[in-house]
Order: C-alpha cells, then structure tokens, then sequence
C-alpha cells in the first residue's frame, strides 16, 4: 500500500495524486489518500472527490501504520524518522521530497509500503503518465449551467485561455515573497503572439480578480464567472477545453494547459515562474512545445 499526502489547492493535489497513481498503476499495487491536512484548513478544500479518480482513503488505522504520522511530535515518530533516515532513500517508510521543484529518481523504486509527502512539480515525474491517470483526471457529471454555457461558447470558438493569478500572491506574505504577480506586460505579449497564429481567438479569462482583470484587459474577451469562484474545479475543466492557454504561474492553470487535448494547441507560460533567479533556474515544467515569455 502507498498512501499519498494531499495538501493545499486543486493544482497541487493533481500534482501529488497522478504523480502517486502513477507509480501505483506501475506497480500494481493498492494507492490510498491522505486527506487529514483539509481537516483543519479553512482557505483550501480537498477537490479530487469531483473527478473519476480511483478515490481510496486512508483511515486513521492506515496512518498509524507509519508511526502514527497524526503525531509529528512525538517520541516514537522521532525515532522512527532517525531510523528510517540511515536507509536508503527508497527504502524508507515515509519518502518527503528533499527541494520543490526538484526530481528524486528513487522515488520511482518505492518499496510497496511508502507514505509519500511533498508537492513533486517536475515534469520527469510525468514523463511516462500511464493513460488511466488522465482518464481519472475528468469530472464526473456536471450539473451546473454556467459551465454548460461557457463550455458552448469555448467548443464553438478558438478559444484561449488567459489566467490571472493574484489573490494569495497579492495578500499572503509567503506566496507573495516566493512568487510574486505577473505583469500585465506579460499577459500582452502572450496576447499579441496568439493573434499571429490563431485566427479569430476569442479569449476567456479566468481569475480570482475578476474585478480587477476587468479594469485592466481592454481586449474583447469573456471573463467566466461560476459561482463566485468556489467552483476552481469547473474553471480548470474549461481550461482544459479551451484550444489554447496562456498560464500563471501556477499549478493550477499549469493542468488547465497539461490537460488540454488539443494536438495543436498553443500553451504560453512565463519564464519567470517565481522571483529568486536561482530557484527559478531549476524549476522544470516547461514541456517541449510549450512557449516562455
């Protein structure tokens, strides 16, 4: 058994379970998910319950079977982790990323009874994404006519996405210091690149500001507005159904554009996904055709 650590939003929820059933399917071996973190969260939800995932989740039993991983501080999990840490990396009960961003190879040669612990945005963890993974990352039915409406609208169109990340980057200190608010310079070069290669591009824009993106973006295009944004998982899917995308730099928008199926679309993204150069440096989520502006 695997059991997968599922924190913060939606973006890096998707990160952590194809990256766990990934390995599982490879495996063939029994994946469960960890969902205590949203227990005590009041900013972000547990959102994978609304996709065709292969939903198992792990009960407090399961958990203790890791040193009791619901009591961090204690003595016995100290001396766990000691022990477990003179293995090899592979080897250990509980594997935590070392670095954001990074890629740990010997994650792939988990034994077959590993609690998993980080947020694994690299894109060689996706390099080899067994087919059922992206089966399961499609909603069940939805029932909700904002998003029949802008669905039609985006089938009927060269649709493009453009998404505005400023909410937690604007009032959350931490995320602010580590990634900043894109310029808005940013989002017209993308603009300007679109229209010398997509005919006709009806542009739809998603964000957590709307209000603000509407102040600013003077270009004809549909600002989506689904229940006030407590939806997030409705306005990836039409994401992902736009032909095209010009992304944040976020996970989130990062799988709008990962699970566009479109064989021709056009996904820009920016170079700079966080501020500090060096870290910046490292980050490796551009695929092949991808475009950094």
């Amino acid at each position: 058994m695997i059991i997968v650590n599922l924190i913060s939003g939606l973006g890096n929820q998707l990160f952590q379970y194809a990256i766990a059933r990934n390995i599982s399917l490879k495996k063939k071996i029994e994946l469960k998910l960890d969902i205590s973190f949203f227990s005590t969260q009041t900013l972000r939800n547990y959102q994978l319950d609304k996709f065709n995932i292969a939903e198992n989740l792990a009960s407090i039993q399961d958990l203790k079977r890791f040193t009791n991983l619901r009591s961090k501080h204690s003595v016995r999990y100290k001396i766990q982790r000691n022990i477990d840490n003179l293995l090899p990396k592979h080897k250990r009960k509980i594997f935590s990323e070392s670095d954001l961003w990074i890629y740990e190879e010997s994650l792939e040669k988990i034994s077959n009874h590993t609690y998993i612990d980080g947020y694994w945005q690299n894109k060689k963890y996706l390099k080899d994404l067994h087919p059922i993974v992206l089966e399961e990352l499609t909603l069940k039915n939805v029932d909700n006519n904002d998003y029949s409406h802008y669905l039609f609208l985006i089938s009927k169109s060269n649709s493009v996405s453009i998404h505005i990340r400023r909410g937690d980057y604007l009032g959350d200190k931490n995320a602010n210091e580590i990634f900043g608010v894109l310029s808005i310079d940013y989002y017209n070069r993308a603009i300007d690149h679109i229209k010398t290669q997509v005919e006709n591009p009806l542009f739809f824009i998603f964000s957590d500001d709307l209000n603000w993106a509407e102040e600013q973006f003077k270009i004809q295009a549909t600002f989506v507005k689904i229940e006030n944004g407590q939806k997030p998982y409705l306005e990836l899917d039409l994401m992902s159904k736009c032909k095209h995308n010009i992304i944040a730099n976020s996970s989130f928008s990062w799988w709008g554009a990962f699970l566009n199926r479109n064989s021709s679309k056009i996904v820009i993204m920016p170079k700079r996904w966080v501020l500090d150069e060096n870290i910046n440096a490292k980050i490796n989520l551009k695929l092949s055709n991808w475009i950094q502006l």
